[in-house]
């Protein structure tokens, strides 16, 4: 199961179709919170998130808890942040892929075969 955390819905539907025409399994989330709570329940083999989020946890938040508790899960983020803040990002952790928007579809499939594949050595 892939967790995307993206609030634009446009965008949401675009990677979820992709990845689904993949035969990927595909749970969307607009906020960080309720992402939270599903960890409850549900086991994700990645996690692509946007790094500017509504609701008040933003996405460095969501990784850093994901690093701290979940260490292993890959993480691939998909933002059009500005230059800084995704340099910022690479200097906390240098092995998450960043993809910046807008971005080629076979581009974000790569990555995101590459970390499922990783994962599973």
């Amino acid at each position: 199961m892939i967790a995307l955390i993206e609030d634009s819905n446009a965008i949401a539907q675009l990677i979820i179709t992709a990845l689904e025409m993949h035969e990927y399994a595909v749970k969307h989330f607009t906020e960080g919170a309720s992402f939270f709570f599903s960890l409850q329940t549900t086991f994700y083999d990645l996690v692509l998130i946007d790094l500017t989020l509504p609701g008040g946890v933003s996405g460095l938040q969501v990784i850093s808890f994901l690093r701290e508790m979940y260490p292993t899960i890959p993480i691939i983020v998909v933002s059009a942040a500005g230059e800084n803040i995704l340099a910022g990002l690479h200097t906390l952790y240098p092995t998450i892929p960043i993809i910046r928007k807008p971005f080629k579809m076979q581009e974000l499939m790569r990555e995101v075969a590459n970390a499922i594949n990783a994962n599973l050595d």
